[in-house]
């Protein structure tokens, strides 16, 4: 959660709204544009992008020297997104996302431009349009999923869009698992773009085998949202780009990154992994130190950050603690009176004013019901630093009785963080070393201090999982840094 993100005010249709648009309007390409701009204001809200200029800059003339061979006259827009795993995805109408976690892979300009181009693949052909974004069903949303999406937008509509978010993934909300011919269309289309271009059209085909490479050393998590998730591999894929790439004419055109080292040199402090603006979780711990809070979260539950919300949920996914700012303010028995004033759900109790973490505080209890699902909350409201944060409790009526007390816990645990916790947080960012004669990834790692494998330092830079780098050989290493960077 950042205070940018959680402080804007208004916001974006709700998902499930931006969903039936789409699934309505989708059949006439000239709408288009006007869905993806929606979806791109959701996109931006709960993930966010990454605001490096010169990165963003960098992709940017990537993609637009592409685009301008694609076949369609469609205004495309390239953007870096907020995201740690490595993906990339496309919305109708030309918009084009490449997350902070996959630019960490490639290790050549041809590689990062075959994956651009296989996503301009999937609009020029239009993929959307052809599953009809499948409406509803298109969006891999558990019940759990949507029982904390609308018990959380009963406190208000940009809390139910970041569980939404912290639950599936917005990128789910644009993108289905493409067929395997839209893949195989996709990975035609984005080589001959890179071709006529000026890249490598193998570029592709070497990416998609680090993805792989890398999607085995992390091991396998059904809930990781890669790039795999939505672009299902096959097992002649890579064969298939790799023949395709001998037989297509490379146009001599110049890259932008003139040599392996400018290329590297545009990834130079790239953060890695969790953002320390955004907080992060140190064990059970969620520690924030531009907000000045520290909460404990349940031992054993899934707990996950995004740019509006931090949340948890318990094993059986059918009960949710959620964290965000309510907005600004120091009062916080006013602040509950104020949401419970406008919102639709039924208050049983509150609000109760009480101390939490020796701050101002106030609980109240609610309950509301869509179709034969009743959800209860019970939402404490915090005043610190000016702003009024909402530690929400919510499951389904008939498990709330039990779980009330681990997730009351949570937020009697919020009070305002330590010299000694924010000396913990930490950011890693990705830095550029040589390799010295005989240095192997193990000797790196305990001089850097990465928490990176030396499996994964080897995958990322293109070499052998049992090899080490020739001396000389410059390197991408994610190293930590105390946060803020002093």
């Amino acid at each position: 959660m950042n205070r940018r993100g959680l402080l804007r005010a208004g916001g974006p249709w709700p998902l499930l709204v931006l969903l039936v648009f789409a699934g309505c309007t989708l059949m006439i390409p000239g709408r288009e544009a006007k869905v993806g701009a929606r979806y791109h204001a959701v996109i931006e809200q709960t993930m966010g992008l990454v605001e490096d200029p010169d990165l963003t800059a960098y992709v940017r003339k990537i993609g637009d020297r592409l685009a301008a061979h694609s076949t369609r006259d469609v205004e495309y827009r390239f953007f870096v997104v907020n995201m740690q795993e490595p993906n990339a995805f496309a919305l109708p109408g030309g918009y084009i996302y490449v997350s902070r976690g996959l630019l960490v892979l490639p290790n050549s300009e041809d590689e990062l431009a075959g994956v651009i181009g296989h996503e301009i693949g999937h609009v020029q052909a239009r993929h959307h349009l052809r599953s009809q974004m499948r409406s509803v069903p298109f969006i891999p949303l558990t019940v759990a999923g949507a029982i904390a999406g609308f018990a959380a937008s009963l406190l208000s509509p940009e809390l139910g869009q970041g569980i939404m978010s912290a639950s599936t993934f917005p990128a789910a909300a644009v993108l289905s698992s493409h067929s395997r011919s839209a893949e195989r269309e996709a990975d035609e289309i984005g080589q001959q773009l890179a071709a006529q271009a000026g890249w490598d059209p193998l570029g592709l085909s070497r990416f998609l085998t680090t993805l792989a490479r890398e999607e085995r050393v992390r091991g396998g998590d059904p809930e990781r949202r890669d790039f795999f998730a939505s672009h299902p591999p096959s097992p002649e894929r890579s064969a298939a780009t790799r023949e395709r790439a001998g037989s297509l004419e490379r146009a001599d055109t110049p890259p932008i990154a003139g040599t392996h080292a400018a290329f590297l040199g545009r990834l130079d402090g790239l953060l890695v992994g969790l953002s320390g603006a955004e907080g992060v979780f140190v064990d059970r711990q969620f520690l924030h130190p531009d907000l000045d809070f520290a909460v404990a979260f349940p031992a054993g539950w899934k707990a996950s950050n995004s740019p509006q919300a931090v949340a948890a949920r318990d094993p059986e996914k059918d009960a949710f603690v959620i964290l965000q700012t309510a907005g600004k303010g120091v009062d916080p028995v006013q602040a509950a009176r104020d949401f419970h004033a406008s919102s639709g759900g039924r208050l049983l109790e509150g609000p109760t004013p009480l101390q939490v973490g020796g701050l101002n505080a106030a609980r109240t209890l609610s309950q509301s019901s869509r179709g034969r699902t009743r959800v209860t909350v019970e939402a404490t409201w915090i005043a610190h630093g000016g702003l009024v944060f909402v530690v929400a409790g919510m499951a389904v009526a008939e498990r709330f009785g039990e779980e009330r007390a681990t997730m009351r816990a949570v937020a009697d645990s919020f009070r305002p963080i330590s010299a000694a916790e924010r000396a913990q947080v930490t950011e890693e960012r990705l830095r550029l070393r040589t390799a010295g004669a005989g240095e192997k990834f193990d000797q790196i790692r305990r001089d850097t201090g990465t928490t990176w494998t030396a499996q994964s330092l080897a995958v990322a830079n293109g070499l052998d999982l049992d090899g080490q780098p020739a001396a000389g050989a410059l390197l991408k290493i994610p190293v930590p840094q105390p946060y803020p960077p002093r």
